[in-house]
């Protein structure tokens, strides 16, 4: 926003999630909560501050930001047939709350600002969880991997790696995941 107010419109429309760890529902994708629908940089920057940090999170809890008609579940166009880096941030790393929330934040950013460049297209969305024990897990959801473009996506998982290389202050190991059943995937480890 600059100092008339304007709004600055974002390279696209992002949808932010919440998964309620204590709602009263066995099936999963009824716990999640429509937060924030964001399209312009006042509206992210409205919403990021009314979050709470991933550190500030109940065991359980996660956030998922998607692109705009992208729903947070594997069976859904995208994600169907495709998979996720992820990663663990422990607390054993030093301050583990700091990384986290600095990763996170670096994420956010790199997502819809399309600071992943020409990744971009192949990226549907970020997550962070809160574990048990004060461990998060983060992940960046991709697009189905193929012979085509299978070297974008380790791209993708190599630019999380430096992400979190820069919030941890180490390296952090992240591997490929390929959601639930998905066959004929690729799958990748980066240390």
């Amino acid at each position: 926003m600059d100092g008339r107010g304007t709004a600055v419109p974002l390279p696209g429309r992002w949808t932010w999630w919440y998964k309620d760890p204590c709602a009263n529902n066995e099936n999963w994708t009824s716990r999640l909560q429509e937060l924030f629908d964001v399209k312009t940089s006042a509206e992210y920057a409205t919403a990021y501050g009314a979050a709470k940090l991933p550190s500030a999170l109940a065991p359980g809890a996660g956030y998922y930001v998607f692109r705009h008609r992208v729903w947070p579940a594997w069976e859904a166009e995208p994600n169907r047939g495709a998979g996720a880096w992820t990663a663990t941030i422990e607390p054993a790393r030093g301050d583990a709350s700091a990384a986290v929330d600095f990763a996170w934040s670096d994420l956010l950013f790199l997502l819809v600002s399309e600071g992943f460049g020409q990744l971009s297209g192949y990226v549907c969305g970020v997550t962070c969880s809160a574990k048990p024990r004060g461990r998060h897990k983060v992940g960046v959801w991709t697009v189905r991997t193929t012979a085509a473009n299978h070297r974008y996506i380790l791209m993708v998982g190599r630019l999380l790696g430096t992400v979190l290389r820069n919030a941890c202050g180490a390296t952090v190991p992240i591997a490929y995941k390929p959601h639930e059943g998905t066959r004929d995937s690729f799958d990748y480890a980066i240390s």
